[in-house]
């Protein structure tokens, strides 16, 4: 049962993980997106401030007014290529952070359980004991003492999982 224990919370674990990283690949990629568009946007915009082909009788004011926004709206996609660059540096981060801190897979335990000590009590009360029919003759107090050990390294092995 202690295996099958560590098994559960092992793969508990890698689910967990693999969960962690599909989210934030799906987030990753939907910034990886963004940039791309937002790039494009600012490559078209900055091909729109170098080839402006306003004729010698446009109005000054449009043509102030087109350099005015396209310069604005190159400034506003460089920085939202800038942040998402971050934002996604950040997801990276984070997510390495959770994975090697949160739920990171534990160490692998001691497994010191004493299986022997747990038989000896049939090898203490001899071959009756061990060709006992079950119910029948039992030494309560002493198996409750047996028990008790049992029980208390199960406990002990519980509770360094949850840890």
């Amino acid at each position: 049962q202690i295996y099958q224990c560590k098994n559960y919370h092992l793969a508990w674990v890698t689910v967990a993980r693999d969960d962690v990283r599909g989210m934030m690949q799906a987030s990753t990629t939907r910034m990886t997106n963004y940039v791309l568009v937002g790039t494009l946007i600012l490559q078209t915009a900055i091909g729109m401030l170098l080839q402006d082909n306003f004729g010698k009788d446009a109005p000054d004011f449009i043509v102030v007014a087109f350099w005015i926004a396209t310069a604005l709206s190159v400034m506003f996609f460089t920085s939202s290529v800038v942040y998402s660059v971050k934002g996604q540096n950040n997801a990276f981060l984070n997510t390495m952070r959770l994975l090697s801190w949160e739920i990171r897979p534990e160490n692998p335990a001691a497994y010191d359980f004493d299986y022997m000590k747990q038989i000896g009590k049939f090898e203490r009360h001899g071959w009756n004991e061990i060709f006992r029919v079950p119910g029948a003759h039992a030494k309560y107090e002493d198996d409750t003492a047996a028990l008790a050990e049992v029980a208390a390294a199960e406990a002990a092995v519980a509770q360094k999982a949850e840890q």
